[in-house]
């Protein structure tokens, strides 16, 4: 069935065996419209069994702008005798809408997925339809399930979702009637698009699928409102919390904050750094690779021991996140972080103090006090200040001490019961040495 938009002059489509030599049933051009709307075009086809059941369809769109959606919400289905549904698009014509030029107007074969041929359909249909009760929902989560019926055979079944406008075609194969919607980590779907989603079950056992026809299937979809966006630097001039085209010292305590997401359990950071054209291997020479951070918070203190961040360069840094056990990927814009480190401290170099000299307990703290202990003072540090920030950057509390010529120094930090519960960033600087401790408050 075909249901045309206002010009179904521009509309055919072609229906091929398996040697694809020449199409053995047609249709279109179909008659235009006085004005914007729609008409259903049914044919019933009795299609030749010379060489297999197996079949591809095509549908082309003349003008490029396909049956959808300006000049009335055209689509086209393939039944079975019975009526089930077999495949079935919206067709938008990607030769336009997707930007590519390629396709003319053609729904399949797919510039954006070469090995996407056709809409491929085999009769008779397969038992493994997907239930009734999926079909239309497109409020789905990672969390929800897509069932098949139970079909004879050894339990193993492939699911399949398309989106044929856009050449996307994912087939993943799982040991029960269902797949959840998590478990498509690779080339994952994309919220708020329509899927065609059918299945088929391995009934022979031997974990091949080639001789097994698709049961009938049905459109469904993420919810763009349920799943979280890609992630993304703060990017917010007015905010202290601002990470996006900042300049920052690396090593010590300045941080980058990416935007919180509800419900994420961790947050990857990913720092790539830029191409120098007058490299000695000649142009887009690699200054440095990309250092992906995973942590569970969205504030990520620029300091660690391996593959540093170098001065003087300026990454390109973007942000993914882990919700509902599938990650977001790295699809969010690119913000550029410069790493410019002070300079020396009255003519000598900033040192970064080893973590066996900082101690700090209890950790996490419950009652307002924390014991600070710092060993191998080398006699020469007067005095330690000791800064404490917030996620947000916000300095919450500050303490000088003196040393008197000390080697060693133990004191309590009294931070008071009012700090609220969180993880804080505690910076110690004794002379021209520095630490950068994470301290839990409960």
């Amino acid at each position: 069935m075909i249901v045309q938009d206002r010009w179904g002059s521009e509309t055919t489509w072609e229906i091929y065996d398996a040697l694809e030599i020449a199409p053995i049933a047609s249709g279109g051009p179909y008659t235009d419209l006085l004005a914007n709307g729609t008409q259903n075009n049914s044919v019933t086809l009795c299609l030749p069994l010379t060489f297999g059941n197996c079949f591809t369809m095509r549908i082309q769109d003349a003008f490029g702008d396909g049956m959808c959606c300006s000049y009335g919400i055209g689509n086209w289905q393939v039944r079975s005798p019975g009526g089930a549904l077999l495949i079935t698009d919206v067709f938008q014509g990607v030769g336009t809408l997707a930007g590519s030029s390629d396709n003319g107007g053609d729904d399949s074969p797919n510039a954006n997925n070469p090995a996407y041929t056709g809409h491929e359909f085999c009769l008779p249909k397969g038992p493994a339809d997907i239930e009734a009760s999926e079909c239309g929902i497109f409020n789905n989560t990672l969390n929800n399930k897509v069932y098949a019926a139970q079909a004879p055979g050894t339990g193993k079944y492939q699911f399949e979702f398309s989106d044929p406008d856009f050449g996307f075609r994912r087939r993943i194969a799982v040991s029960q009637r269902y797949v959840k919607f998590s478990q498509l980590q690779t080339n994952p779907l994309v919220a708020g698009t329509h899927y065609f989603v059918r299945a088929r079950r391995d009934a022979d056992g031997d974990l091949s699928y080639a001789n097994e026809n698709w049961g009938s299937g049905c459109e469904m979809g993420l919810d763009a409102t349920a799943i979280p966006g890609c992630g993304q630097l703060i990017d917010d001039i007015g905010s202290p919390t601002h990470s996006c085209g900042v300049t920052k010292s690396f090593g010590y305590s300045d941080k980058v904050w990416a935007q919180p997401v509800l419900g994420a359990l961790q947050y990857r950071f990913r720092f790539a750094g830029s191409l120098d054209p007058d490299g000695p291997n000649g142009p887009l020479t690699p200054v440095v690779g990309a250092r992906l951070i995973t942590q569970a918070s969205y504030v990520r203190v620029l300091n660690w021991a391996t593959y540093t961040l170098l001065d003087g360069e300026t990454y390109d840094v973007t942000v993914e996140v882990f919700v509902n056990g599938s990650w977001s990927g790295f699809c969010g814009p690119i913000c550029q972080v410069t790493i410019d480190n002070p300079p020396a401290f009255g003519g000598r170099d900033v040192e970064v103090v080893s973590t066996s000299d900082v101690q700090l307990y209890p950790n996490p703290v419950n009652d307002g006090n924390v014991n600070l202990v710092l060993n191998g003072l080398t006699g020469a540090e007067n005095i330690v200040t000791v800064d404490i920030y917030d996620v947000f950057g916000k300095r919450v509390f500050a303490r000088t001490i003196g040393t008197e010529g000390a080697t060693q120094v133990s004191t309590v930090l009294e931070l008071g019961t009012g700090m609220a519960s969180g993880v804080y960033m505690v910076d110690i600087t004794m002379g021209d040495r520095k630490s950068a401790q994470r301290l839990t408050i409960q």
